[in-house]
């Protein structure tokens, strides 16, 4: 008796912790505005030269600021890292030091099965976990090593992809906004170019048939929100044909190829 009781204390009490464990998770959102004039936003964000076309996708957890190469032309096009920066507020960071790059990113799929959801904004079936222990003001996220070459070669009508930086390493403090609201309390600072707490760029350097060009492809923080798990994310009970799912799936109900978030927990 004893133990049936405690089987069905259990039954009622798990579901009750993960709830609560759930609702402690809270996202920073932060939208970005290009400041490079001729940037194509449609499922990817796109600028374009005669021979190039770069795309970028920043939804991740604490942004990504890589980038995609598509060589449009009909010639070898090479791109020089050792001349590629990425700028944050003015500070230089090259993409080609001592051979790697370090960055955080969730970007992947993670040992832990707790609270895995899909992002709609990249492959349906990448699977980024949820189940990040990072409170305010601290980072979170998967800390990786990448090795990016001196230079790239993208053959014709070819594409390749540069591993980025993040675009933020934590919480953003914003005066006068919540940093655990409700539903209701969730509020929005708007910013411009000018008073915007985050200003990024890409300065790219490449070889077209001998002559050395470079582009540079700029945005700024034009809002942050934080908002409450329950508000950032929301549950699919039917795949995309219409089709019951066995496990409902849950899926990001905000976010765009402009913007990234910060997830964090109540401390």
């Amino acid at each position: 008796m004893k133990d049936q009781t405690s089987r069905f204390l259990s039954i009622i009490i798990l579901p009750m912790l993960l709830v609560s464990c759930m609702s402690s998770k809270y996202f920073q959102v932060f939208e970005t505005a290009a400041i490079t004039e001729n940037a194509a936003v449609e499922e990817k964000i796109k600028f374009e030269t005669e021979e190039l076309a770069f795309i970028y996708d920043f939804w991740s957890n604490k942004g990504d600021f890589g980038f995609q190469v598509w060589n449009q032309s009909d010639s070898m096009i090479v791109i020089d890292l050792e001349n590629t920066f990425y700028v944050r507020n003015g500070r230089a960071n090259p993409y080609y030091a001592d051979g790697e790059i370090t960055y955080s990113t969730s970007r992947a799929t993670t040992a832990s099965a707790q609270n895995n959801y899909l992002n709609p904004y990249h492959n349906p079936y990448y699977l980024t976990s949820s189940s990040l222990s990072a409170s305010a003001g601290s980072s979170s996220g998967l800390s990786r090593t990448y090795e990016n070459p001196r230079k790239i070669k993208v053959p014709a009508n070819t594409f390749i992809e540069v591993m980025g930086f993040s675009m933020v390493s934590g919480f953003k403090n914003v005066c006068g906004m919540e940093v655990y609201p409700t539903a209701k309390e969730t509020a929005t600072q708007d910013y411009t170019v000018d008073n915007s707490p985050i200003i990024f760029t890409n300065r790219i350097s490449y070889t077209s048939e001998g002559e050395l060009k470079s582009v540079e492809h700029s945005f700024y923080v034009s809002n942050i929100t934080n908002m409450p798990q329950s508000q950032a994310l929301t549950t699919l009970a039917t795949d995309d044909c219409g089709n019951k799912l066995y496990i409902p799936k849950t899926v990001f109900a905000v976010g765009n190829p402009k913007s990234f978030y910060f997830e964090y927990v109540r401390k």
